[in-house]
């Protein structure tokens, strides 16, 4: 069995337009660990070009584990889990 991750459901909070000269970076937080799925926070955080820090963006995922061939939702595989859990304090 392939298994895989599908995003099971997404939102996104725009809440600064992002500009060329700002400096931006991504940042991702696993805050729950299920049985076959995962959430994860995401930001996008930085400076804009007068040096002011922002969260430019910020978005909350429920990511899925599934079966490739069937599609249907299958446990987090350990090795992902644990990576998960290893991530936790970052």
């Amino acid at each position: 069995m392939t298994i895989g991750t599908v995003v099971g459901r997404i939102e996104i909070d725009y809440l600064r337009p992002i500009h060329l000269e700002d400096q931006v970076e991504a940042a991702v937080k696993c805050t729950r660990i299920g049985n076959s799925s995962f959430d994860l926070e995401q930001y996008l955080i930085g400076k804009d070009s007068g040096g002011h820090d922002h969260i430019f963006a910020k978005c909350r995922c429920v990511m899925v584990s599934v079966d490739m061939k069937t599609m249907k939702p299958v446990s987090v595989p350990e090795k992902y889990r644990l990576k998960l859990l290893e991530n936790e304090g970052n």
